[in-house]
């Protein structure tokens, strides 16, 4: 059973790496409109089911972690390019006045 554990536990990681990139994926195409926003739900949802089914609260939490953290990440770095592009275009302005 423990060497099952050892192998489980790995692609569990991967799995829920696998579903924080979706999350940020998810994140940046919202724009998209609700049916991005609809499926993201939806995986949450099958997420916490099979989580409650399973009482595997620990992968959960570190599911939502990692999902947090890229949710962060991608909140980051498109505030960045955001500033920067505005900045951009303010030098853009000077420049040509």
């Amino acid at each position: 059973m423990f060497l099952l554990k050892c192998i489980y536990k790995p692609f569990v990681l991967i799995f829920f790496l696998l579903f924080s990139f979706i999350v940020a994926l998810a994140t940046i195409l919202a724009k998209l409109g609700s049916f991005v926003w609809g499926l993201f739900i939806f995986l949450i949802l099958v997420i916490l089911i099979n989580t409650g089914m399973h009482h595997q609260w620990a992968e959960f939490i570190v599911a939502f972690g990692f999902g947090f953290a890229s949710f962060v990440g991608v909140a980051i770095v498109m505030g960045l390019g955001y500033v920067a592009e505005s900045i951009n275009d303010k030098l853009v302005e000077l420049l040509v006045s």
